[in-house]
């Protein structure tokens, strides 16, 4: 049937295109070429994502009014609109836009790419954790230690060129806000030759603040909140499931497992609606005897946590780290521990996130089955994988704010996914990074895709439906969470209605 289904797809559109145009018959005939326009136009309508989206009425009233928005909108702002241009250039534009303060209530369904220590809010680390006690700063360029990381230790027990943030915040008076920058990226950033070294080292002196075990579960709450409040209801991690520490002793990956648990716990009393899980990820940069290790260990942590951690990835700069199928010997292998533990651990694997003709990642990634794709910016140079993408319902984990921060797309009108939406591959919007981008939540992200693509609420609707069809959920667990995004649609529809 889904194969039936897609040669309909493919063969309905070429089909009224064949018996209903002959490009040598057209004459300069203004009626025919625009029936004919009109039928070429109606042909790609059935292809895209979010086609058969029907909406009712109010819907409508909705759409209409937003598409309205949308067009003023681009025609007034110019050469200044804003995903044409590197996000904090015109950040302000779409903070007062109309559109952007509606979507910040809109029901987003689930983030499906995030990574654990980039998913909160950088300002709440230098504001709450950074001034606990025994938290240190590497003061040093030494190249040791990134210069800026973060760490507690207990009195007396700091290595050398490790100082007390209390310290330097008591000679500093503008300690916090340049603490802030190390932390982020900001305009200065745009173009940079060496935005991923930036970007990891911003890793490196976040990971010691966030894992100190008196931080982390209150860093995990409030960053869940902050997307609660934005309106996501389900979440999917990027984790390496490690590095929880305190004063005295390092956690384990179950201990880890077993703290998030109760994060989750603890938010599903305020909000019974939320829901979240983990895909184990471990670095593509390590040996392949390092990534088996990852690949064991995400199996014992599934067996004592079955329903937290759903898959199996790979994180990193894709460019500069192994392809993806020098771990191939070490992938074939789950097949074997899916059997001796008698449990699934499918594979979400970042791939296509490059520019780079000669990066074929994506082809392992799909012959080995991975249940989603994260980014797949390069996925438009291999047409055979964008069908089997499409045939096999195999969803991109798209995040347009990344993508253009870090360089791969500089013009967001110009983002591979405007196409791959028109072509009808599965789509879902996420934010990736948002904390190190120094913004919050999944708005701006949604605002930027509605923006630049000129996307229809056919489309938005789509994509947020997307991200739970394409979630990790089971099958009980999906229901219920549609349930709930499609009231909330439609109180967020009908207070949107004039």
């Amino acid at each position: 049937m889904k194969s039936l289904l897609l040669f309909l797809a493919i063969l309905i559109p070429a089909f009224v295109f064949s018996q209903d145009i002959n490009l040598n018959d057209l004459n300069n005939d203004r009626d025919g070429y625009y029936k004919s326009r009109g039928i070429l136009f109606s042909a790609d309508s059935l292809t895209r994502l979010g086609y058969d989206i029907v909406l009712n009425e109010k819907e409508q009233q909705l759409d209409s009014y937003l598409k309205e928005l949308q067009r003023d909108y681009i025609k007034y702002s110019g050469a200044k609109f804003p995903p044409a241009n590197y996000f904090y250039k015109c950040r302000n534009m779409i903070d007062t836009s109309l559109i952007y303060k509606m979507f910040q209530k809109m029901p987003k369904g689930a983030m499906l790419h995030i990574h654990s220590t980039a998913m909160g809010d950088a300002e709440w680390l230098v504001k709450n954790a950074s001034y606990m006690d025994n938290c240190y700063f590497y003061n040093s360029d030494d190249g040791k230690e990134t210069y800026g990381t973060l760490h507690f230790y207990a009195k007396d027990k700091a290595p050398a060129n490790w100082v007390l943030v209390k310290e330097l915040r008591d000679k500093d008076s503008d300690f916090d806000n340049k603490l802030l920058k190390l932390l982020t990226f900001s305009e200065a950033d745009e173009g940079s030759a060496v935005i991923w070294e930036d970007f990891e080292k911003i890793f490196d002196r976040m990971s010691g603040l966030i894992e100190y075990l008196p931080v982390y579960k209150e860093y995990k709450k409030n960053a869940l909140e902050l997307l609660l409040k934005d309106n996501v209801q389900h979440v999917e991690l990027r984790s390496g499931m490690h590095g929880i520490y305190d004063l005295d002793k390092e956690y384990s990956y179950l201990d880890f497992a077993k703290m998030y648990s109760e994060v989750i716990s603890v938010l599903q009393v305020q909000y019974p609606h939320f829901t979240s899980k983990i895909i184990f990820a471990g670095w593509r940069g390590n040996t392949p005897g390092g990534v088996m290790k990852y690949i064991e260990t995400a199996f014992a942590i599934k067996k004592e946590y079955p329903n937290l951690l759903v898959g199996f990835d790979l994180v990193g700069e894709e460019d500069a780290g192994h392809t993806t199928d020098y771990f191939l010997n070490e992938f074939f292998k789950k097949d074997s521990l899916e059997k001796v533990y008698n449990l699934s651990l499918p594979f979400y694997f970042h791939d296509g996130e490059s520019t780079l003709p000669s990066d074929l990642n994506l082809y392992d990634a799909i012959l080995l089955k991975t249940k989603r794709i994260g980014h797949g910016v390069n996925l438009f140079r291999f047409p055979t994988l964008e069908q089997i993408a499409k045939q096999e319902g195999i969803c991109l984990e798209v995040s347009p704010l990344s993508n253009q921060i870090l360089g791969y797309v500089q013009n967001l009108r110009m983002h591979p996914a405007s196409g791959y939406i028109n072509k009808g591959i599965p789509v879902a919007i996420s934010s990736d990074d948002p904390q190190i981008f120094n913004y919050k939540g999944l708005s701006y992200d949604f605002w930027t895709a509605y923006m630049a693509w000129e996307l229809d609420l056919k489309q938005i609707k789509k994509l947020a439906l997307n991200s739970l069809v394409y979630s990790a959920l089971s099958q009980s667990e999906k229901d219920t969470a549609m349930k709930y995004f499609l009231d909330e649609w439609d109180k967020w529809v009908n207070s949107n209605i004039k």
